[in-house]
């Protein structure tokens, strides 16, 4: 008899396999292996650094701006770091092709270990902390989570789960910093007013 576990593990590939290998389109096979890995290109990350950071000047103060993106840059990197150094060492979930998953599509370069997405992650807390301070970005940073996460199974990198699990880590490390950022930016500032 399956444990709950094993179901899960069973379910976990079963999903995975759908959205890889059935429910495939040929754009989406030139799409999702286009956008998956966007904030490697210069030409990409480099202008929403500077537009992130113009929008947080010019919703807030020089000096709040400033530092609400400081929050964010530190937000990421340590969702980043504790992902890939942390949680994906102490699991040490295969990917799906060196789990020997079939059938397979590997769209996308990968390495390392599978469980969480870091890419999952980092939009996630990156959608969640600019949603949060500026409320309309909200619905594009979070349209583009979403694609991502999703391409990272579509492109056979990663399983459902390691996405969703991704998704509630970058999700908690956010939270986190808004809380921070709320009581010691935001709140300090308005008592120091």
């Amino acid at each position: 008899m399956q444990s709950v576990w094993d179901s899960l593990i069973a379910l976990d590939v079963e999903v995975l396999i759908l959205i890889n290998s059935k429910a495939t389109h040929p754009f989406f096979d030139f799409f999702f292996p286009k956008v998956t890995d966007l904030h490697k290109q210069v030409s990409f990350i480099f202008p929403v650094i500077l537009l992130f950071f113009y929008l947080f000047q010019k919703t807030y103060s020089l000096k709040k701006g400033s530092l609400l993106f400081f929050g964010l840059i530190l937000n990421l990197a340590v969702t980043d770091f504790t992902g890939s150094q942390w949680i994906k060492t102490n699991v040490g979930r295969l990917r799906p092709a060196d789990a020997k998953v079939s059938p397979l599509i590997v769209r996308s370069p990968f390495g390392g270990k599978s469980f969480i997405s870091n890419h999952a992650a980092n939009t996630m807390a990156f959608a969640n902390y600019c949603g949060y301070f500026l409320p309309q970005t909200k619905i594009v940073t979070l349209l583009i989570s979403m694609i991502i996460a999703y391409s990272r199974v579509y492109n056979g990198v990663h399983y459902p789960g390691d996405v969703l699990g991704g998704m509630v880590w970058g999700l908690f490390i956010s939270l986190t910093f808004i809380h921070f950022a709320r009581r010691f930016i935001l709140e300090k500032g308005k008592r120091e007013s």
